[in-house]
């Protein structure tokens, strides 16, 4: 697949009191995408599944356990309110 598009934009994620921004990259191939999050030195990428709901899926496995679950499941929450 041909990368046709990238639109730049910021998330801004609550999560264990605290509100934080996060740099984020939509990346359209052809009818379907991802979004490209930037966590510290980590990039994260979120694809929607088939009921439409975001799974996280690391450019480099071995990064994974760097991040806190709970935080990608906050991302994810927040991508899913903003893309339906």
């Amino acid at each position: 697949f041909r990368r046709q598009m990238a639109e730049l934009f910021t998330i801004t994620v609550s999560y264990l009191n605290n509100e934080k921004e996060y740099d984020a990259e939509l990346q359209v191939y052809g009818y379907s995408y991802k979004i490209a999050v930037t966590i510290g030195d980590t990039v994260v990428f979120f694809e929607p599944d088939e009921e439409r709901n975001f799974r996280a899926v690391f450019a480099e496995p071995d990064k994974k356990m760097d991040i806190d679950k709970g935080l990608l499941q906050a991302i994810a929450m927040q991508l899913e309110d903003a893309f339906k």
